[in-house]
C-alpha cells in the first residue's frame, strides 16, 4: 500500500491528494452499506426459513396422508 502511494505521489501529486481524500469517504460508505445489507439479508434469511418450514410441514402432511390412504 505504501509503495502504491509513493508511486502515485511521484507520478501526479494533485491526483494523489484527491484520491487520498476520497478513501475515507469510500470506506465510510462501504461500512454503512454493509450494515444496511446485513440487516436486509438477515430479514431475507428469516423469511426464507419460515417459508422452508411451512413447505416441510406441508410435505410431511402429504406423506402422512399418502401412507394413511395406502393402508386403507
Amino acid at each position: 500500500m505504501v509503495g502504491i502511494l509513493f508511486i502515485l505521489f511521484t507520478i501526479d501529486i494533485k491526483l494523489a491528494f484527491y484520491l487520498t481524500l476520497l478513501v475515507p469517504l469510500i470506506v465510510i460508505s462501504i461500512i454503512l452499506f454493509s450494515k444496511i445489507m446485513r440487516n436486509a439479508f438477515r430479514t431475507i434469511r428469516q423469511k426464507l426459513a419460515e417459508s422452508n418450514h411451512s413447505f416441510s410441514e406441508a410435505l410431511t402432511g402429504i406423506k402422512i396422508i399418502q401412507t394413511t390412504a395406502s393402508q386403507n
